[in-house]
């Protein structure tokens, strides 16, 4: 299989053809997955504002909320 962009519907096709003792297992690994990718953007961005912070590259909470709609 070459790399592409896959649609949803492809993926859908490929989970199908799982046969069904084997979907526990399947829906382990994608939620492993995803929970790794989501983990890893948490990690980059604290070490990102950890690092401007050491920097002191930092702004006013003012500036921070300004065009954030909290309602």
């Amino acid at each position: 299989m070459t790399s592409h962009d896959y649609t949803p519907s492809e993926f859908i096709r490929e989970i199908e053809q799982v046969p069904t003792q084997y979907l526990p297992q399947l829906f382990q690994i994608v939620h492993i997955y995803k929970e790794s990718i989501i983990r890893k953007n948490l990690v980059d961005s604290f070490e990102k504002s950890w690092d401007q912070a050491l920097k002191k590259e930092i702004s006013p909470i003012t500036e921070l909320w300004k065009n954030i709609d909290a309602t």
